[in-house]
């Protein structure tokens, strides 16, 4: 593991663990302690968090997605195989959806 990426896994846990710290005041808290990179290392941390973000939210809407389709399959009374194939989940999650509508 590189600096950069212990810092960033330790800004990662700081900020979970800190929720009042804005990110502003992180970025000052940088640029002091490391006056020649502290803006450019928060602009890196801060594209990783976004990118990671993007990436959570897009396998997130995805998820919601499949299981809206499932739910309306379920409607209207696709067989649990030909769910299980098209969605690719398994036949015991679509078991379970099936008794929750």
């Amino acid at each position: 593991m590189t600096g950069l990426q212990s810092l960033e896994a330790f800004l990662k846990y700081f900020l979970c663990a800190s929720k009042n710290l804005e990110i502003e005041q992180l970025k000052k808290i940088l640029e002091i302690t490391i006056p020649d990179n502290g803006g450019k290392i928060m602009a890196t941390i801060a594209e990783t968090l976004i990118k990671q973000g993007e990436e959570l939210g897009i396998k997130k809407g995805e998820e919601l997605g499949i299981k809206a389709t499932v739910k309306r399959m379920l409607d209207k009374g696709f067989n649990l195989e030909v769910i299980a194939q098209i969605s690719g989940l398994p036949i015991d999650e679509i078991k379970k959806m099936s008794t929750q509508s």
